[in-house]
């Protein structure tokens, strides 16, 4: 739950039955915008109505201009925050798992984890589609005998489910560019952690929920080498450091890059730096463990 400041607006209902809403919706502006790095156990979607909203996920930034929607999953870390001079009025829509895996499989998805691979899931609205969204939230307000919290649950999971069909089943090609690029960003990010230099990049693409082949194509696509070259650049990059700032031997080094024989190890190193690892303890003056 939002704690930080307080929203313009908020559509906040109460628990019943023991049990955690389906779905809550703060709308904030540029004063009152909750801007705190944070997680949730909840998935989110951010609608810019107007003004733009700069987003850093998972460490990455990019800026949600007016129209533009950002479906965030559970575990994605971010912030978001007023970009520019323009006053900003933003929803925020806090949607459940339990909501979410079963409005997906009711689209025809096996989960929201299969429907939303990545961090951040990005789509387009027209003005006309993000007008028709705010009808519907003011739509109980408008009819007295209808300000009521049922009604106002009944119109945010319309419009949630208007949201996931536009952004799932006819995503924009602002969606595919900036999913591409978040998947492209987190694999970096995997391929470069120490911790996972023992794992294969089948087992590392596995995490990402797409296919070895799938994100391989998306390196070539973006000009980067392929997943494979990056992993082994990273780790002779880290095999360097530990040559020159550590007592580990070098069969221990190429363990703790994920590499089972010296020989793979010495042939991988010499080929990113030209010479033995041995011979490159020596030419930095340190005398190598064997």
């Amino acid at each position: 739950m939002k704690m930080q400041n307080q929203p313009l607006k908020k559509f906040d209902m109460s628990p019943k039955n023991g049990r955690l809403d389906d779905i809550n919706l703060y709308i904030y502006n540029e004063k009152n915008i909750y801007s705190s790095l944070h997680v949730h156990s909840f998935y989110e979607i951010v609608l810019v109505i107007s003004g733009k909203a700069m987003q850093s996920i998972d460490g990455q930034e990019s800026v949600l201009t007016e129209n533009e929607l950002c479906i965030l999953r559970p575990e994605a870390q971010h912030l978001i925050k007023s970009y520019g001079n323009s006053p900003l009025i933003l929803y925020n829509f806090e949607v459940s798992k339990a909501y979410m895996d079963e409005l997906c499989k009711s689209l025809g998805f096996s989960s929201a984890n299969e429907t939303l691979p990545s961090s951040a899931n990005y789509t387009r609205y027209t003005a006309a589609s993000a007008s028709e969204h705010m009808k519907l939230i003011s739509f109980p307000d408008s009819l007295p005998s209808l300000d009521h919290p049922n009604v106002q649950q009944i119109s945010l999971k319309i419009i949630v489910t208007k949201i996931l069909i536009n952004s799932l089943i006819n995503p924009s090609p602002l969606s595919t560019n900036k999913k591409e690029a978040t998947i492209i960003q987190s694999m970096l990010s995997m391929l470069e952690d120490i911790h996972n230099f023992k794992l294969s990049i089948k087992e590392l693409c596995e995490k990402t929920f797409y296919t070895q082949e799938h994100i391989t194509r998306l390196f070539q696509k973006a000009g980067l080498s392929s997943p494979n070259r990056i992993h082994l650049q990273k780790k002779m990059q880290y095999a360097a450091n530990l040559l020159l700032n550590s007592n580990l031997k070098i069969i221990e080094i190429a363990e703790q890059c994920g590499i089972e024989t010296v020989a793979y190890f010495t042939k991988s190193f010499k080929k990113e730096y030209g010479e033995a690892p041995s011979a490159y303890k020596k030419r930095h003056n340190v005398i190598p463990h064997l």
